[in-house]
């Protein structure tokens, strides 16, 4: 559990981890500097706990990806659970882990959904992360821009040994900042191990304003029209940018990590490659921005003859009817001009 200025919702989230059918092997709680009275809750509450409890301070603040990353460093345990400070676990949510874990051994990450409900624990008319079938995504096979949040994980803790979180490549979204905890645990078990992703609803995801996730309000329906919304608007240079920068680094991660881990050099490398197809792709849509009209139609077509816009077989739809939006306004503007 990583927390930070958590007193409002926190005794709750303790609470369920005590109420737990299967008790946990331990919890780790790193605090990142709270002045807020988090750590006397939590000393509070967990002051009979009927398993062990370890509460680290730290003496600067590390912001909540490095802190969770951090506290989780510090597990004992095989398989390690995030925990966020405002949520609350539903009383079988380690037992059914645990079962998962037996069930499916050779995978390194399994995922379930939550049940959003607002600051008093009502329920929202929508489930986070929206899984829409019990499924184990195979190695090497996930979308490598997926952001599966961290609340809804479980992890085999070889994923923090095995590789050094320390220098984890650039987010793919956020410029100048490292890849986000959760972010960077999917990417390491789609790379090793592989994911499970399951309906089965096992924490209450509390919305509130002082949340870090990038969780969209509103029910399923107007998440799916906010996102066609977005498709149609034109492609943003410092997103696709960033998205290069960050693919660009990953693969340089992964190819750098052959060195430590030469017994996974071709699944390395086999990862790391498809970050490289995933940079061109990001630098020729750039490239698109800057086109004229015929040229724009050339990069268009000759990113689908060359299946750029395919991902293991996947169509990115909403890259190619951006892209399509971006080519349309380059003829525009020429036939505005009178160009040819």
């Amino acid at each position: 559990m990583a927390t930070y200025n958590g007193a409002q919702f926190i005794e709750q989230q303790l609470e369920s981890l005590l109420a737990q059918t299967l008790a946990p092997f331990e919890l780790i709680l790193a605090d990142d500097v709270s002045d807020d009275g988090t750590l006397d809750i939590a000393g509070r509450v967990l002051a009979d706990a009927p398993f062990p409890v370890d509460i680290y301070e730290n003496p600067q603040r590390l912001g909540y990806a490095d802190n969770f990353l951090h506290a989780a460093e510090k597990a004992r345990g095989d398989y390690i659970a995030f925990c966020d400070q405002d949520d609350v676990w539903l009383p079988n949510k380690l037992e059914v882990l645990a079962d998962w874990v037996e069930k499916f051994p050779s995978v390194s990450l399994w995922i379930h959904r939550g049940k959003v409900v607002d600051v008093d624990l009502k329920p929202l008319e929508a489930f986070h992360p929206n899984i829409a079938a019990t499924v184990v995504q195979l190695p090497r096979t996930g979308r490598l821009t997926d952001r599966p949040p961290g609340f809804a994980m479980c992890l085999d803790r070889r994923l923090l040994t095995n590789f050094n979180w320390r220098e984890r490549p650039q987010d793919l979204q956020f410029p100048g900042s490292r890849s986000k905890h959760d972010t960077w645990i999917a990417t390491l078990a789609d790379t090793i191990g592989g994911i499970r992703y399951a309906t089965d609803v096992l924490v209450l995801y509390r919305r509130h304003g002082k949340n870090f996730s990038a969780f969209r309000k509103g029910s399923n329906l107007s998440r799916r029209l906010g996102q066609l919304r977005d498709a149609f608007r034109p492609p943003r240079r410092e997103g696709i940018a960033t998205l290069l920068e960050g693919l660009k680094q990953h693969a340089e991660y992964f190819e750098a990590a052959v060195d430590t881990r030469p017994e996974d050099e071709e699944v390395l490398l086999q990862q790391a490659l498809r970050y490289r197809n995933a940079a061109e792709t990001a630098r020729r849509r750039l490239a698109l921005l800057d086109a004229g009209g015929a040229r724009s139609v050339s990069i268009l077509f000759g990113g689908l003859r060359d299946g750029r816009y395919r991902q293991d077989g996947r169509m990115d739809k909403r890259a190619l009817v951006q892209d399509v939006v971006t080519t349309l306004r380059n003829l525009c503007r020429l036939e505005s001009r009178g160009e040819r």
